[in-house]
């Protein structure tokens, strides 16, 4: 295409398009409208291509959000079981109302790693 163009231009297209050949200046633009029609097509082909990218990256996104909700749940409900365990671990007479038990501690500890 480039040839065919430098050719025109060589040929007195450039100084005088009137001595060119009306043919072959048809021709030429007929090349060029094939090629730009080539162009565009490439170019809607990588817009359609980046379009589905666009909807695979949201679509994995939202899913990323979903996992993450479900982990902050699994982890409530693990603190959840600890925390019924409290009363049953002081009923053993082992903890003392004053301190800590071992499953408070295991709670708090999964809400804290949590918020990390």
């Amino acid at each position: 295409m480039n040839d065919k163009i430098t050719e025109y231009l060589s040929n007195g297209g450039y100084f005088n398009p009137e001595f060119m050949e009306h043919d072959k200046v048809k021709d030429l633009l007929m090349d060029i409208r094939e090629q730009l029609a080539v162009y565009a097509k490439a170019i809607m082909d990588k817009d359609n291509r980046l379009a589905e990218l666009d909807r695979k990256l949201y679509l994995a996104e939202a899913r990323i959000k979903q996992l993450k909700e479900m982990i902050i749940n699994e982890r409530e409900a693990c603190a959840t079981v600890c925390d019924g365990n409290v009363d049953a671990e002081y009923a053993t007479g082992k903890v003392d109302h004053n301190e800590m038990s071992w499953s408070q501690a295991c709670a708090i500890a999964i809400r804290a790693r949590g918020e990390k």
